[in-house]
């Protein structure tokens, strides 16, 4: 990486205001007010969710109002079709990355433009090489310093838990779902916990607990707070809800993906659904629907 930042710094270096650098950008401090315009492609892929969500909210503070954001990303599914032993790729939905940058902005971001990429289509008829070039709101700053966290939360701010706008009722299944107690916008953190990382327990026959990494196959599985294990799962496209895993720091945060009626039932896409023993009924159940 080095030889092309040095390449770079050779070719453009002579131009006022530049500079080059090879940095982790999870932990980059990009400053307040300070671009016009921000450019990032095929990054957001390679971080999960509570990274993106948190160079989301970099790069909005980091733009001057009026400024722009142009961002890149495969999403759905891989674009190629070579095989690969390790693949540390996240494909997001279009509606994940928006309420993911909704709920960050706080709501300062209008979309300008989002398309799939022509070449993409064109060569490899692929529809889901996706841009989106974002605008920052000209009274973004002050709307978002003075907004608070959430609506209608009772639980203070520094509070590691928070289920006050939600909770948890029997459900059509016979069993129990959990259920929106108040209007929610999307973006909205709906509600967040933290974990405890279990031992001796295998989540491919016990369904009520969460996968707690990325690795493929996984072995580390967690507990959550809260209402967390009783939001019931749905198809890829139906989920209203989406859950932002921050591994490191054994805490969660659940964020509306679409507008919630108050007594809506909250469902987000299980993230190991689909290669979890537990959960191959549900996933027959799916396929015979469709059939």
């Amino acid at each position: 990486m080095e030889t092309y930042i040095e390449a770079n710094r050779a070719a453009n270096g002579h131009h006022a205001g530049t500079s080059f650098a090879c940095e982790d950008v999870t932990k980059q401090d990009f400053g307040t007010e300070r671009y016009d315009h921000v450019f990032s492609n095929w990054l957001f892929m390679y971080l999960d969710d509570a990274e993106t969500a948190k160079v989301f909210a970099r790069i909005f503070d980091s733009l001057k109002p009026g400024g722009t954001f142009f961002m890149r990303e495969s999403c759905f599914r891989q674009s190629g079709n070579k095989k690969r032993s390790f693949n540390p790729t996240k494909y997001r939905s279009d509606e994940l990355y928006e309420s993911l940058i909704e709920a960050a902005s706080r709501g300062g971001f209008t979309i300008e433009q989002r398309a799939a990429s022509e070449t993409y289509i064109q060569i490899k008829n692929n529809e889901n090489q996706l841009m989106w070039l974002f605008r920052k709101n000209l009274d973004a700053t002050n709307a978002a310093a003075a907004a608070p966290p959430a609506p209608t939360s009772l639980t203070p701010a520094a509070s590691l838990v928070d289920t006050s706008r939600v909770y948890v009722k029997n459900d059509e299944y016979g069993g129990a779902g959990c259920f929106a107690s108040v209007d929610m916008a999307e973006g909205v953190e709906v509600e967040r916990g933290i974990v405890r990382v279990l031992t001796n327990c295998d989540g491919n026959e016990n369904p009520y607990v969460f996968t707690w990494s990325d690795e493929l196959p996984n072995t580390t599985w967690a507990l959550g707070s809260g209402c967390s294990t009783f939001y019931n799962t749905t198809e890829e496209g139906s989920a209203n809800t989406h859950m932002i895993r921050d591994f490191a720091n054994k805490s969660f945060s659940i964020v509306a993906t679409r507008d919630l009626k108050a007594h809506d039932e909250l469902l987000h896409v299980y993230k190991s659904k689909k290669w979890r023993t537990c959960f191959k009924v549900l996933n027959e159940g799916e396929a015979g629907q469709k059939a």
